[in-house]
């Protein structure tokens, strides 16, 4: 009798020591999360050690992705019937994060305003989802029918990205000047939420040899989120700007003083927009991207 109330004493004692330790595991196993490029939407990984703590407010967001940890603490800037809009300040080295909370899943996406986009790398330019009533089997089918659907916009990014400033003569009179315009907007995805767009001018003038001079740089941003913008860059390849439009931005066009002179073999101008989409009932957030040659 002893030795049996020794044993019923001990198992209860161990039973007790790991309880609240199998409870805690079980809390953080409950999100499933996935992440993507921003982009093209091709999978970059899943993610782990998921944890999210949302107040009023508030969005906090923390996650292991290829070995990376990250961070994310963001303000609610409104709400509507899809959801919550959140975002982070921009760092010191321009990176930021946009997040939509919808249907009980969190999406989101990084920005960096310093680098231009085709120097971005996998970590400068990845979307996640994040959910807990969604399978990690389902959030991947999600992305991949998402990236399907939208494949002609999706390629238009990349293409504008990855689309080189021209190595040509500007000698011909027809080059002279021109009047340069920028348009990034997710109007045709299917599914889309209530979205901005990010459109944009720049005068161009010829100057000497492959220089132009930019000038009377106007933009209308309907913001979506305060990353969206136009930029101008001296070196797109070496991520030298010259000029970036401001977060939270006045409604309507705006014009910008002052002028650039740049060399159209390695200047750019460039319109971004981070958009949302329901897919499944899952949100899925990405960027439009749409650029333009100085000389062109």
């Amino acid at each position: 009798m002893r030795l049996k109330s020794f044993v019923s004493g001990v198992l209860m004692v161990t039973i007790l020591s790991f309880g609240p330790n199998a409870s805690a595991a079980s809390e953080q196993s409950v999100y499933e999360g996935v992440a993507y490029s921003k982009v093209d939407l091709s999978e970059v990984g899943s993610l782990s050690k998921i944890a999210l703590i949302q107040e009023k407010e508030k969005l906090s967001v923390s996650f292991e992705l290829n070995g990376k940890e990250y961070d994310i603490d963001a303000v609610s800037f409104g709400k509507d019937e899809n959801g919550r809009k959140y975002a982070t300040t921009e760092t010191a080295d321009g990176v930021s994060f946009n997040l939509l909370e919808s249907n009980g899943s969190v999406t989101g996406v990084i920005s960096n305003t310093k680098i231009s986009p085709i120097n971005q790398t996998v970590e400068e330019s990845f979307g996640f989802v994040i959910s807990k009533s969604v399978s990690q089997a389902e959030l991947e089918q999600t992305i991949q029918q998402a990236q399907i659907e939208n494949s002609e916009i999706l390629e238009s990014s990349v293409q504008s990205i990855h689309t080189l400033p021209a190595k040509k003569s500007f000698s011909d009179s027809r080059l002279l000047a021109s009047d340069l315009h920028v348009l990034a907007s997710g109007t045709s995805i299917p599914f889309l939420l209530p979205s901005g767009m990010s459109e944009g001018w720049v005068f161009s003038t010829h100057t000497t040899q492959q220089y132009f001079r930019v000038s009377n740089l106007r933009y209308n941003i309907a913001y979506n989120w305060p990353s969206d913008g136009v930029s101008l860059w001296y070196d797109y390849m070496n991520s030298t700007q010259a000029y970036h439009s401001p977060a939270w931005p006045a409604a309507g066009q705006t014009s910008v003083s002052g002028q650039w002179d740049i060399d159209a073999t390695k200047g750019k101008f460039v319109a971004q927009t981070s958009v949302t989409a329901l897919v499944k009932n899952v949100p899925l957030g990405y960027t439009v991207y749409d650029t333009v040659d100085v000389g062109n």
